[in-house]
């Protein structure tokens, strides 16, 4: 899908005594790192194989470092695309700092490119880059669908009123801006769950709201089926599990549909095509949406 495409950079050691490759040449003195765990990036933690850098004064679509520490061969760069000017820059930044530890050899997209070659390449990707984000955002305008986007905190949905404010322009900031919105406060989102339920043969779909914490929550059924994989079929009932965070326990459930209905105007505000904020519910107020669903009930 367009949208998640990406430029992949591949720099192998070339050094005559094979060299370690120090965190802190790949990073240099502004990115920061994390891990995926679940939907969300884990800030501060490194998979032995890959982890993700960012910066945390513009949050973007991140850029995934394969390497693995104990071994001192090649790194290799990814960077979804269409992203940031800013994160083109600091990959080829990083690329650089990279082979002149190394005296390595670059290849993008598995081609060999000379040295003297890159900021050429560099100049050219920015343009490149800029078309794509307006392809991207004019395809989503014409059909009035939507892109769901890799990013470096957890992933985005770009739809026609997103696409309404970045399909032109000659530079990329209104969309640096629009994904670091997103990305730079804490938030929750809720991972769909199945299960049969044995007595009626029936299959529930289970989507968790937790007390005292931001939740990204998706607006519609058909949202959910999108993390699922399932066809609306397959899927007999959609409830809300309610979660006290302090307690550390599920106090009840109500019909997800209802969710958004029972939450106050002023506690919820547009996120992203087909979600929304939902503010830090109180313990109190979680323990009232649970009493309402146990009247109906």
């Amino acid at each position: 899908m367009a949208g998640n495409d990406a430029i992949r950079i591949q720099i192998t050691q070339r050094s005559v005594f094979a060299k370690r490759l120090p965190l802190e040449v790949i990073l240099g003195d502004h990115l920061l790192y994390g891990c995926f765990s679940g939907q969300r990036l884990k800030r501060g933690v490194r998979d032995p194989r890959y982890f993700v850098a960012y910066d945390p004064e513009r949050i973007g679509r991140g850029i995934r470092v394969l390497w693995n520490e104990q071994e001192y061969r090649d790194v290799i760069l990814e960077l979804p695309l269409p992203c940031a000017q800013e994160e083109i820059e600091d990959l080829f930044a990083m690329t650089e700092r990279i082979r002149r530890m190394w005296t390595g050899a670059v290849e993008i997209n598995k081609k060999p490119v000379a040295v003297n070659h890159l900021d050429n390449v560099k100049t050219n990707l920015i343009t490149v880059n800029l078309r794509l984000l307006h392809t991207v955002m004019r395809g989503i305008l014409n059909d009035g669908g939507w892109v769901s986007l890799s990013c470096a905190m957890h992933r985005l949905i770009v739809g026609p009123v997103e696409a309404d404010e970045m399909w032109a322009g000659i530079y990329t900031d209104k969309y640096r801006d629009w994904l670091h919105s997103r990305q730079n406060r804490p938030v929750y989102i809720p991972v769909p769950k199945l299960y049969l339920e044995q007595e009626t043969d029936r299959q529930i779909g289970f989507v968790t709201l937790p007390s005292e914490v931001s939740v990204v929550w998706t607006d519609s059924m058909e949202g959910l089926l999108r993390f699922t994989e399932q066809s609306a079929a397959e899927v007999d009932e959609w409830k809300c599990a309610l979660y006290d965070t302090a307690e550390k326990r599920m106090i009840g459930t109500v019909d997800y549909n209802e969710v958004l209905n029972r939450i106050p105007k002023r506690d919820k505000e547009y996120f992203d095509c087909g979600r929304t904020l939902i503010r830090p519910l109180e313990r109190n107020e979680l323990h009232a949406l649970a009493a309402a669903g146990r009247k109906e009930s």
